[in-house]
């Protein structure tokens, strides 16, 4: 009998560890499953710090991409192993992965940074645009270090784009030994930074004086009806800070400037066997502007925000005046009977003269739909009136699109149509729709590219142009000292059935074209109130007819080759 129940205990001891066994293989686990990581004989048994100081060694020997795969097989097993998280973080930057090196440097505690790992956490924030993180590294750097100065500059940059004008002034003043580069822009930057300033005193003291005013002109109309006055909750602009966000603004700046330019055409056949001989042509135009532009407008918040950034709706107008003088020459090669020598005729054309003024209303309207994605809706008239010699032309416009706004990347389409009318006749109507993007590889370095597709209705049949327009673009822009920027471009462009009308021996002649430009532009603000530009251009132009004996007489209407070098300053006044 005790042996029975001997056994019966056994039996049940044993039940009940499989059935705790397999239950416990069944309930799932709220830890992640992290890999294992694949001994070797040289790593099996060895603990966090004895594999951290094997992959340190590899750092201390400029041995970062090593480095890098040590540090992650550590990270397998240890995932919060912060020494090892910072050493990664470092080894990434020096081999110039960024956004690793920025991923990793997020999971560090910024107690345990010293002044090299400060600095470097700094710059990978800042090269992202990511101000705050950065400006919070490089205060770390403590005064006495070799890196000390370099991170007052950055910071100081720093602070400027959060806005923090005071703190910016500080740090850029304390940066003192920096290289030539950085040397020029504190300079600039402490310029800035002090205009700003002032700015911003003038505002708070604006601010104070209207809210002081609200005050006596309810305190006024307190006294009258016998009842306390009630503290005011409603705020000015200045103090709500409301900044729009999406791809909409408003132009409020008046402009005085002055435009020169220069363009050289060349005519020619390109199939000279047709006819038997040559005809080369080529029209110098040189011609010089002043104008005056004014933008006025204002962005309404509107409705509930999303993810903090609020739709709104926008109204602006921009007023523009302009005298232009143009003259030009005519060169044209030619032979002689008598001595078969070719030579040059130069026939100056006559001069002329403009003056034009342009109004342009606009309303628009855009609403965040995610915390990145834009949706808007545009409308205006553009009136374009010429007054010596006179004409006026009205535009048309209407335009829906959206796209993506997100810190380093922008992605935009949108639909428009215009609606063009010459002395108050409806001419050309035109649908476009156009796709476009850009990049932002670090802080001062940019790449767009960008389709437009057009196509034309010509209600006025005797105007010249295409029925269709395709054209790509690709852009890289570079920002440099002083508030500069360099930008080059290329575009290819095909339009379809170019018609030209009063083509030599022929009424009217359609032409489809290929047309590459390349572009290079430079502009700068060495002071906020004052800009300069220069754009030079050369363009390309193949054109194929539908009759091959009407090729000729294009060509001599159309250039096949047009460079263009345009200088441009202006004073700015913004309000």
């Amino acid at each position: 009998m005790n042996q029975s129940l001997a056994r019966l205990c056994m039996s049940l001891i044993v039940l009940s560890s499989v059935s705790n066994t397999a239950w416990g293989a069944e309930k799932p686990s709220n830890k992640p499953v992290l890999p294992k990581l694949k001994e070797t004989s040289s790593s099996s048994g060895k603990n966090v710090n004895e594999l951290f100081r094997d992959g340190k060694e590899l750092f201390d020997a400029g041995k970062f991409g090593d480095a890098t795969l040590a540090f992650s097989k550590i990270l397998k097993k240890f995932p919060e192993h912060q020494p090892t998280i910072l050493l990664y973080a470092r080894a990434s930057y020096k081999i110039n992965k960024f956004s690793e090196a920025r991923y990793l440097f997020a999971r560090v505690k910024p107690d345990i940074l010293d002044a090299e790992s400060a600095y470097e956490y700094g710059q990978s924030f800042y090269m992202a645009n990511q101000f705050a993180p950065a400006l919070m590294a490089f205060q770390r750097v403590p005064d006495n270090h070799s890196l000390s100065d370099l991170s007052r500059f950055y910071g100081g940059v720093s602070a400027i784009k959060l806005k923090q004008y005071e703190l910016a002034e500080d740090l850029l003043t304390k940066a003192l030994v920096l290289p030539e580069k950085e040397a020029r822009s504190r300079a600039s930057y402490l310029k800035h930074v002090g205009r700003l300033l002032d700015m911003q005193q003038k505002q708070s003291l604006a601010v104070e004086r209207a809210n002081e005013k609200n005050m006596q002109q309810r305190e006024l109309r307190v006294a009258k009806i016998g009842t306390p006055p009630v503290p005011s909750t409603e705020t000015t602009d200045a103090n709500k800070g409301f900044e729009h966000k999406g791809f909409q603004s408003v132009d409020r700046q008046a402009r005085i400037g002055a435009l020169i330019l220069n363009q050289t055409q060349v005519f020619g056949d390109s199939q000279p066997e047709i006819e038997g001989g040559e005809f080369s042509e080529e029209q110098l135009a040189f011609e010089r502007q002043y104008f005056v532009s004014a933008g006025i407008g204002h962005v309404f918040p509107m409705g509930q925000p999303t993810d903090g950034k609020h739709p709104a709706m926008g109204l602006n107008l921009r007023v523009k005046g302009f005298e232009s003088y143009s003259s030009g020459t005519v060169v044209t090669p030619y032979t002689t009977d008598t001595d078969n020598i070719t030579r040059q005729q130069r026939t100056r054309t006559s001069g002329g003269f403009a003056r034009a003024a342009e109004v342009k209303p606009y309303v628009w309207f855009e609403n965040p739909i995610q915390p990145d994605m834009w949706f808007y809706l545009k409308a205006g008239y553009e009136l374009f009136k010429l007054m010596t010699p006179s004409s006026q032309e009205g535009k048309i416009v209407a335009l829906f699109g959206g796209g993506k706004k997100a810190e380093n990347f922008d992605a935009e389409a949108n639909l428009t149509y215009e609606q063009l009318s010459i002395a108050s006749k409806a001419s050309i109507n035109t649908v476009r729709a156009k796709v476009s993007s850009s990049y932002k590889w670090m802080p001062t370095l940019k790449t767009a590219i960008s389709g437009i597709h057009e196509s034309f209705d010509y209600v006025d049949e005797s105007i010249d142009g295409p029925s269709s327009s395709t054209r790509a673009q690709l852009s890289t822009s570079l920002d440099l000292p002083l508030d500069s920027e360099l930008s080059v471009s290329g575009t290819a462009d095909y339009q379809l059935r170019n018609l030209v009308h009063e083509v030599v021996n022929y009424g009217e002649v359609a032409a489809d074209g290929h047309i590459e430009t390349i572009e290079l532009k430079f502009k700068t603000s060495p002071l906020p109130w004052w800009t300069l530009g220069l754009r030079t251009s050369i363009i390309f132009a193949t054109w194929t007819t539908d009759e091959q004996e009407q090729q000729n007489s294009f060509d001599r209407t159309t250039p096949y080759q047009t460079t263009e070098s345009e200088l441009t300053t202006a004073f700015i006044f913004s309000f």
